[in-house]
């Protein structure tokens, strides 16, 4: 018993040996000693359970991390740990977990999880910009046809002006003045779309944010 409780100590005291920022050698150390550290008594098992997964997060192994997080995340809840280090680790991978699934750009999982810690903080600042930032993406996926639009705009400017080039002021100066009106419309109106259209997303989610924080 001895042993295994020297064994069991060792294991630990290891992984805290790593300095805290390489968090690709905890991930290393961890990987090649997992039987050992499922042995360990039950809150150092999950202390370094903690480290490794919020390690994972550190050096973006997003889909790792993700699945590793949703099986702390039923185990915080299980055995009521919110407590880590003197941080509420239930919140952190939850905040840790939005932001994955908004890197990975799936973004109404992220909005899903933003909306929950909204919900348990409503003051939050840190929770409100990424649930408000999520939304922003959201909505920026969910209309692409309009910045197709803009896109069109743009590059029928461009065909207008190859056309001025090539074509009207060699041969027909008298139209220049009129295609140039034409390719300045055409330009004007493709940043002019793109201009609302992002005015118009960030107006729907900060109302949508407004919503959710009442």
């Amino acid at each position: 018993m001895k042993i295994e409780s020297y064994n069991s100590e060792l294991v630990y005291d290891l992984y805290y040996d790593i300095e805290e920022s390489n968090h690709q050698e905890k991930i290393r150390y961890f990987d090649k000693n997992i039987a050992e550290i499922y042995k360990l008594p039950f809150n150092l098992m999950l202390d370094i359970r903690i480290d490794y997964t919020l390690a994972l997060y550190a050096v973006e192994e997003l889909d790792l991390f993700l699945r590793k997080a949703d099986k702390l995340i039923y185990l915080v809840i299980n055995e009521n740990i919110f407590d880590y280090r003197g941080r509420d680790i239930f919140k952190e991978l939850l905040y840790c977990k939005s932001e994955a699934l908004h890197r990975q750009t799936r973004l109404k999982e992220a909005r899903h999880v933003a909306k929950e810690l909204i919900k348990m903080d409503k003051q939050n600042i840190s929770y409100q910009k990424k649930y408000f930032n999520i939304m922003v993406d959201l909505y920026r996926q969910e209309a692409q046809a309009i910045r197709g639009l803009s896109i069109i705009l743009f590059l029928a400017s461009a065909i207008v002006i190859a056309f001025e080039l090539l074509l009207i002021r060699p041969f027909y100066n008298m139209y220049t003045e009129l295609v140039e009106l034409g390719r300045s419309f055409l330009f004007v109106s493709g940043i002019s779309v793109l201009v609302l259209h992002e005015l118009n997303i960030r107006i729907k989610a900060r109302k949508s944010l407004k919503e959710m924080a009442q």
